[in-house]
């Protein structure tokens, strides 16, 4: 699914282990569901900038500018019906 993907891509990670780390300031903690995703992406497809969704965007300022200075991240939501709720609008 990812192979030879390159450029940017959201990636969201839905899953109720997520809770575990959600304190935690580094979403991609290496013991993380997200940080170990972020390693295998990083594996098959090192051309592709995984960044967090554009859910995540405050509006404060432009899409455009949004996207030239995302990080590296993913976003992680804490059950499905949250992804569902957050992601699916």
């Amino acid at each position: 699914m990812f192979h030879d993907k390159q450029n940017q891509v959201e990636v969201v990670v839905a899953n109720t282990a997520n809770e575990m780390f959600k304190s935690d300031e580094n979403r991609l903690h290496p013991a993380s569901l997200c940080g170990r995703f972020a390693e295998v992406l990083k594996s098959i497809t090192p051309k592709m900038k995984h960044v967090k969704s554009s859910s995540e965007f405050d509006g404060d300022s432009s899409m455009a500018v949004y996207e030239k200075e995302a990080e590296y991240d993913i976003t992680p939501r804490y059950s499905f019906a949250e992804f569902i709720e957050r992601e699916m609008d």
